[in-house]
């Protein structure tokens, strides 16, 4: 038994009896649990184990960045063969990237930008976890600037986002410091160069094969309407000089011009014989015609395609995305891609089902910057983390969505507690910045701000891009004192220059906590720290239970943690 390694897939073979014990143990490492599996019917009927699997074994392959976890349960005398050539690359001592606002004119990658971008290149693939302020962009800038010089025609390195602000932001970003005209693929471009930002969304409706189905009756013309009109009246049954006889009458009866044009076309398979032979020939004719009918369908599965095997490397942008079927199912389609890197600034292990998916498309963490290490480096602000007991109402419900509403959102003493505490920054002159969850939320939160005398602004996804920029803009410029915002910040926004931010959505997500917590960690102009108002919550067992996972979180993390009287 051996594996062959390529680049999304690797195989097994030359399979013996005596291995059949090593593909059970790889099957079993390779299958975990689906979260909610014991509510599926499948499960309940017995016809489902609940697992998900991530070895085929219908053609025992299995994704190549899950080899590592494979290779920890084999025994070493199974042969391992790389099918994949990696490029030869020398990483210089210096990376230098274009900044027309630089002194020089460019700017140097700092030191473990420069290792990170090492460390992936030498791997070939895997995540680089980057906290907030880490320079993402420009360790992904290093990378394509390296590889560039190597691509050969038709080839392309793609870098992958998930929404429009961070699709248009990336391309702006890599022209600046590429110096070179970036492609686009999404929010209605399709522009491919051998630098290409592509939007996830875009593509991936296009990776399934199209199914030639049948017209509307209204899209069949001339002869092919009777063509069709005579597919559906054989259907999958042979045709035979009986069944042409029954037909001809069937259809005199109705003598319209398509049924006396179908009669036509009976008369002439009657005369050339082998009924059934020719009666294929008209059913392929009309496939064609129906292809041809659908083609745009056909052309955009067929440029995906294209693009999708182009790419020689693909970096994914808040890579923590991959982990869903829609990421996953894209990237592992790009065949060719030697190089395949992930970026992101949280790697949650929690959903074992995701983090395998992750895994499997990417690789492992190749290279890790924690928030600890950017705040005694002095690129990111320092937080404290203030938390503010919360004992009341007391609730009892068991339905999440009410205990959510009533216990964060609608619950008056907890926001008059924010509103509280935000009045008291911006009479000191400081910048504050409040995450919420819903809209409803925001409201509420404003109203009660606006009451202290604070001018506040609230912005949410039914806003524009341009609105909302306006009001980061307001709020750096110390035009605005305080912004309430709904999860549109989470991610690739910048926001500098924020003296205090308030967590008022609660919630138990590691990723979303540290993204949010990285809006204000940006070092602004005579800025070097940030606090951090979060609420252990304390009305209901459940809500108590997500604040000790932030509080972990946050511990984890090595942030300064105080508790308010």
């Amino acid at each position: 038994m051996k594996i062959i390694v390529d680049n999304s897939y690797s195989k097994i073979v030359d399979i013996t009896e005596e291995d059949e014990k090593i593909l059970e143990i790889i099957d079993s490492t390779l299958s975990c649990y689906q979260p909610g599996y014991q509510f599926s019917d499948a499960y309940q009927m017995g016809v489902w184990d609940g697992k998900i699997r991530f070895l085929n074994k219908r053609n025992y392959t299995f994704p190549s960045g899950l080899l590592n976890v494979v290779k920890e349960v084999i025994p070493e005398s199974v042969e391992i063969v790389y099918n994949i050539t990696p490029f030869d690359i020398e990483v210089p001592e210096e990376i230098n990237l274009l900044e027309p606002n630089a002194e020089k004119g460019y700017i140097t990658l700092r030191d473990y930008q420069r290792n990170a971008v090492e460390e992936a290149l030498k791997k070939t693939r895997g995540i680089i976890n980057v906290a907030t302020n880490g320079g993402k962009t420009e360790i992904a800038a290093g990378i394509i600037q390296l590889l560039y010089s190597k691509l050969e025609k038709g080839q392309t390195i793609l870098f992958v986002t998930h929404n429009k602000e961070i699709f248009h932001q990336s391309a702006k970003r890599l022209e600046k410091r590429l110096d070179m005209e970036i492609g686009k693929v999404g929010d209605g471009y399709w522009n491919v160069k051998p630098v290409t930002v592509v939007m996830i969304p875009t593509v991936s409706r296009y990776i399934k094969k199209p199914k030639i189905q049948p017209l509307k009756p209204q899209q069949y013309k001339g002869e092919f309407k009777a063509i069709k009109l005579l597919v559906d009246l054989v259907g999958k049954n042979k045709l035979t000089a009986d069944g042409i006889r029954n037909l001809v009458s069937v259809l005199e009866k109705e003598n319209d011009s398509t049924c006396m044009l179908a009669i036509d076309i009976l008369g002439r398979i009657y005369d050339a014989g082998n009924y059934d032979q020719e009666f294929k020939k008209l059913r392929d004719a009309l496939k064609e015609y129906e292809m041809k009918r659908q083609s745009k369908s056909f052309e955009k599965y067929n440029k995906t395609m294209v693009l999708l095997k182009s790419a020689i490397c693909f970096i994914g942008d808040e890579c923590h995305h991959a982990s869903s079927s829609t990421w996953y199912d894209t990237l592992m389609l790009c065949e060719n891609a030697v190089y395949r890197f992930g970026l992101t600034g949280t790697v949650d292990k929690s959903d074992e089902v995701n983090y395998l998916r992750l895994l499997g498309c990417m690789g492992e963490i190749v290279y890790k910057i924690s928030n600890d290490f950017l705040i005694k480096r002095g690129y990111s602000a320092k937080p404290t983390i203030y938390f503010t007991e919360i004992k009341k109402p007391e609730l009892k419900s068991d339905n999440w969505l009410r205990l959510y509403k009533e216990g964060i959102v609608e619950n008056e003493y907890r926001n008059r507690k924010i509103a509280e505490q935000v009045a008291k920054h911006c009479e000191q002159g400081d910048s504050c910045l409040v995450i919420v969850n819903h809209t409803t939320h925001g409201r509420k939160l404003k109203e009660l701000i606006e009451e202290k005398g604070v001018l506040v602004e609230f912005t949410h996804g039914n806003r524009s891009s341009f609105d909302r920029d306006r009001l980061l803009n307001e709020l750096r410029d110390g035009k605005l004192q305080c912004l309430i915002a709904t999860t549109i910040l989470d991610e690739g926004v910048d926001v500098s220059n924020i003296d205090a931010l308030w967590l008022a959505a609660g919630g138990r997500s590691m990723r979303q906590a540290l993204q949010r917590i990285g809006r204000g960690l940006r070092v602004g102009k005579n800025k070097n720290s940030v606090a951090v108002y979060d609420f252990l919550d304390l009305m209901h067992p459940l809500l108590a239970k997500h604040t000790k996972e932030r509080y972990m979180i946050y511990k984890k993390e090595k942030f300064e943690i105080k508790k308010l009287e």
